[in-house]
């Protein structure tokens, strides 16, 4: 009997290296798209969030009308372990009743979601918004954003996930969310 101990040939050796270069550079290219969508997602939730507050804010609040920290209704956005949340306050059903908040509601996939938030003062000029968290309110008569109790309004919010980034813009005089 014959032995046939010859082994692999290196053209084999290279056409497997290769099929696995293609096989990891799809991998890893799936991997930001799957980043770049988790961004979309959040910004999308979030911006659904922040609309849906307007009309409520429109249609059900009684205090809406100076500063943020006199209004009934509005939105905490927050950063937890690398996820992002949304809390909702409003009013009690008669006068007088306790304030109701929602439960914590995740807008974020993964762990590695994070917020950064910009703002401008009455004057136009641009204002830095530190911390992991913002409340936003709108005006019940003019739908406007309220400012917080420094005369700041929110500007933007960049929704960043890995290297790619997603912008809120508000409009502060309309509350007008892109």
């Amino acid at each position: 009997m014959k032995k046939d101990d010859r082994g692999y040939t290196l053209v084999e050796l290279v056409i497997v290296i290769a099929i696995l270069g293609i096989l990891i550079t799809i991998g890893v290219r799936n991997l930001g798209v799957l980043n770049n969508y988790r961004t979309r997602e959040c910004k999308s939730k979030l911006v659904s969030s922040i609309t849906e507050l307007r009309i409520d804010c429109l249609s059900k609040s009684r205090k809406n009308t100076g500063t943020l920290g006199t209004a009934d209704v509005y939105l905490d956005i927050y950063m937890s372990d690398g996820k992002v949340y949304v809390k909702k306050h409003w009013p009690g059903k008669k006068e007088g009743d306790a304030a109701l908040e929602s439960e914590p509601i995740l807008v974020s996939k993964g762990r590695k979601t994070k917020l950064e938030f910009h703002g401008k003062s009455a004057t136009g000029s641009d204002v830095a918004i530190t911390g992991d968290s913002i409340s936003i309110a709108f005006n019940r008569s003019t739908g406007a954003l309220l400012s917080n109790d420094s005369g700041v309004y929110i500007d933007t919010i960049d929704v960043i996930t890995g290297t790619y980034a997603r912008k809120i813009k508000f409009q502060s005089k309309t509350g007008k969310v892109e």
